[in-house]
């Protein structure tokens, strides 16, 4: 079985501006029933973002929605879904095509110069390979992280594991020298995009803070029996209470990012 099949995607869904928790709530209650689809996010960078999606081939009036292969970044919203396999894709980068671009976090291991070409060296573009993709993912996984399990659980690769002349072996040099925390594994992790939003039935679980989940489940409770949602919620730890670095319980998370045949 291929490990790209058996690795799900996940996505994380931030607040609009001013938009309160119970709000947020709602939009996702929308998505998750299928009344309303999932848009687009508004990046926070949006210089970089909108020009690094320029250079992917994306115009203005169709930007992709990201999802991560195998992972929710607990930093970029604090509402997950874990999206199945069968999500249609049009291209992807071998990183967090954003951050090498903008040279965010340890992506300034690599010049200003050289982050678009590096970009572009680490993505396959509609049109362009993109539909290799899993061949080419199932052989990193092999090759650098050594097993499903310890990339979805994102394990720190060691950096000679990247292939000569990948910028990401520089990026990931400078992370374990430069801090005693852990490396964010955007470094590594796979981004894909798509300009078709998930359909319901491909939304396979939402994860809730415990404080989210509260409201979440009051909403659930007040929602019509037609519409009621058939996806579990995974537990996740509040912000406060959580381990540093995110509000996601990787143990919790985990098996639903990696189907049980892969592990």
């Amino acid at each position: 079985m291929s490990v790209a099949r058996s690795i799900r995607f996940g996505h994380a869904i931030k607040a609009d501006d001013g938009e309160a928790l119970a709000e947020l709530l709602r939009r996702v209650l929308d998505i998750v029933v299928g009344v309303r689809l999932l848009e687009a996010r508004e990046p926070a960078e949006r210089t970089i973002v909108f020009e690094a999606e320029r250079v992917l081939g994306y115009e203005s009036g169709r930007r992709p929605i990201y999802v991560y292969v195998g992972d929710i970044h607990p930093d970029l919203g604090v509402v997950g879904l874990v999206v199945r396999r069968d999500l249609s894709v049009q291209s992807v980068t071998r990183c967090d095509s954003g951050g090498m671009f903008g040279g965010k976090g340890n992506f300034d291991a690599v010049v200003t110069e050289e982050r678009q070409a590096a970009m572009l060296l680490l993505s396959l573009l509609e049109g362009q390979g993109a539909d290799l993709w899993e061949e080419e993912f199932d052989d990193e996984v092999r090759e650098v992280h050594l097993s499903a399990e310890a990339y979805v659980r994102g394990d720190c690769p060691e950096p000679s594991r990247f292939p000569h002349g990948d910028p990401r072996r520089d990026c990931v040099r400078r992370g374990l020298a430069g801090s005693a925390r852990p490396i964010d594994r955007r470094a590594w992790t796979w981004e894909a995009r798509t300009i078709s939003p998930p359909r319901s039935e491909q939304i396979l679980a939402v994860v809730l803070s415990n404080t989210a989940n509260e409201m979440y489940q009051q909403l659930v409770a007040r929602e019509d029996t037609v519409l009621l949602p058939q996806q579990p919620v995974i537990p996740a730890e509040d912000r406060a209470a959580g381990p540093p670095g995110g509000w996601c319980r990787p143990e919790n998370l985990n098996p639903w990012l990696l189907e049980e045949d892969a592990r």
